[in-house]
């Protein structure tokens, strides 16, 4: 309950500020959303995303980032951090760091490949957290000027202190849409 609060939260801040990528992925019992902003200022934008698991839980993300474009790549770093809400356990949240890549396969724009990684160490995740893991790879494919297809693979799994249980929330292989304003 409380993840779609702050998913509810999170899209209303991306209707009023001025979005660059909305994502939509499904998998069998998995939605992921994620929106992205690049005119934050220059090249720092902010990042928020949700993941809801319909057996597993609801993970809940807003970060911060820095992009450094180069001829057919772009690569971010930066800090995000996390609520976790599971049926398992009690909720917790995670700072994590990390960041990604895309590789533009074409020299151009229309087809891409990339990965993100972000973790939290146990210093950095709290009530109950050990540390948390979040993964991801995806290609995308560009159908119109506004609009991306996409095939991934994502992980993101939790350990817990007090139980010594690795929670996954989502493992597994997803298909979306990216809208591009």
């Amino acid at each position: 309950m409380k993840a779609r609060f702050l998913l509810l939260s999170a899209l209303a801040v991306a209707g009023v500020a001025h979005a660059d990528r909305l994502d939509i992925n499904l998998a069998d019992h998995a939605l992921g959303v994620e929106y992205d902003n690049t005119r934050l200022l220059r090249d720092l934008h902010l990042n928020l995303g949700t993941v809801h698991h319909e057996d597993e839980g609801d993970v809940v993300w807003g970060g911060i980032q820095d992009e450094q474009k180069q001829a057919n790549f772009r690569t971010t770093l930066g800090a995000r951090a996390y609520y976790i809400d599971t049926e398992h356990h009690d909720w917790s949240d995670a700072l994590a760091l990390g960041g990604g890549v895309v590789v533009n396969l074409l020299g151009d724009e229309r087809l891409t490949a990339g990965a993100e990684i972000w973790y939290a160490p146990p210093i950095t995740s709290g009530r109950g957290a050990d540390n948390l893991s979040h993964f991801a790879a995806t290609v995308g494919y560009k159908v119109m000027d506004n609009a991306r297809v996409s095939a991934g693979w994502r992980e993101i799994r939790t350990e817990y202190k007090n139980s010594n249980h690795v929670h996954t929330v989502d493992r597994g292989f997803n298909l979306g849409i990216s809208l591009l304003f």
